[in-house]
């Protein structure tokens, strides 16, 4: 691509990585960061990005070559859309479900919960928290898409102020997707364009028992925060205390997922 220009932003890596890049990508920027979190690093980056347009692509995304200039073109056609971001296909070809779903409001949270969006996955009732009943073929509005390929225009990640840094690592794609909707503009999901996306939950078997407990622990904090920063005024407080109290459930489900699964691994 012409005028394109490739940031990394390298969180205090332990490996080679960033001599390799330099060595055999000399025209790609890096960027050395403290590891202040992965909201932090895409401020980093955006920081130091001179184009019009942003794509915030994770490690383990591989987009087809042609969909970044369609992604160009398609937003340059719609100027009312903030977000857009194409299919991401996991590795066994399935699209990865959390690259269109919904916000986690009262009844969303509830059929997560108690796993009703998986007994009925094409329901616009039950299987609402991600979009599985909509159109897989042609674009459509959808609530929030993931940081592991999203695509702002610079002018509106500026205008709203960009990624939230209280967010460290999960949480921060669903925040800056409701600021950009509460800013009065779309996020758009296009299945007819398409990323690989390798998604580091599916190599969770090689993290170490201390690293899955803080991914149990660090997901549900992050919707906690969610919820404190952008529902505090839109339910009320007996309602949001029980969908807090909700994220504490689905963390200890978790947690106690981890120490089984670890369990029964050593044997």
């Amino acid at each position: 691509y012409q005028n394109l220009e490739v940031l990394v932003v390298d969180n205090r890596s332990h490996d080679d990585s960033v001599n390799m890049i330099e060595d055999r990508f000399p025209w790609v920027h890096v960027l050395k960061s403290e590891n202040k979190g992965l909201a932090a690093a895409n401020n980093l980056g955006a920081k130091h990005a001179t184009g019009d347009y942003l794509i915030f692509l994770g490690a383990d995304g591989y987009p087809r070559i042609d969909t970044i200039g369609k992604l160009v073109e398609y937003m340059q056609e719609h100027p009312e859309v903030g977000i857009a971001s194409p299919r991401l296909s996991l590795q066994g070809g399935e699209p990865d479900k959390d690259a269109s779903r919904s916000f986690p409001t009262p009844w969303n949270s509830f059929t997560k919960l108690t796993g009703l969006y998986k007994l009925f996955p094409k329901s616009n009732l039950f299987g609402s928290y991600f979009k599985r009943f909509d159109d897989i073929h042609n674009p459509y509005e959808t609530d929030a898409c993931v940081t592991g390929f999203m695509l702002i225009p610079s002018s509106l990640y500026a205008k709203i102020g960009g990624f939230d840094q209280d967010y460290f690592a999960y949480g921060e794609d669903l925040d800056i997707c409701y600021r950009m909707k509460q800013a009065g503009y779309k996020v758009m999901y296009l299945p007819h364009l398409e990323s690989g996306h390798l998604k580091t939950r599916l190599n969770e078997k090689k993290a170490s028992l201390s690293d899955k407990l803080t991914m149990a622990h660090s997901s549900t904090k992050a919707m906690r925060l969610f919820l404190k920063k952008n529902y505090k005024k839109k339910y009320s407080s007996a309602l949001l205390a029980f969908m807090t109290l909700g994220t504490f459930a689905l963390q200890a489900h978790r947690v106690s997922g981890v120490f089984l699964k670890h369990l029964f691994s050593r044997k």
